[in-house]
């Protein structure tokens, strides 16, 4: 929809982070720096130089949700995936260090 008095267009983005849809204003061509209403996480979104669609007249549907703090949809994030696979292997040399001070003091008796 066109804004007469500044030259700006509502664009609708989707959040890469929480994949929730919502609309910007900018200029045709410009690239905006902006915020997540729903998760808050920043994005950088380079709006297109041609005319979007046919529909410039119909309103956004885009309903506002309080911002919410979820977790990630599978519950392992990036670092307690690092801690894990860390502990695996801390507890996978101290076995097989273990394991070889018995065989080789076995052997040396």
């Amino acid at each position: 929809m066109w804004n007469r008095k500044s030259s700006q267009m509502q664009f609708q983005i989707t959040c890469k982070h929480c994949g929730k849809p919502f609309g910007i204003e900018a200029q045709q061509g410009q690239t905006v720096r902006c915020n997540c209403p729903f998760c808050g996480q920043s994005a950088v979104v380079a709006t297109p130089m041609a005319e979007v669609s046919e529909r410039q007249d119909a309103p956004l549907d885009v309903r506002r949700q309080p911002a919410v703090q979820s977790a990630r949809p599978d519950g392992w994030s990036l670092g307690r995936k690092v801690t894990v696979v860390f502990i695996v292997v801390l507890f996978s040399l101290i076995a097989l260090s273990a394991f070889l001070y018995i065989i080789f003091s076995a052997m040396s008796n």
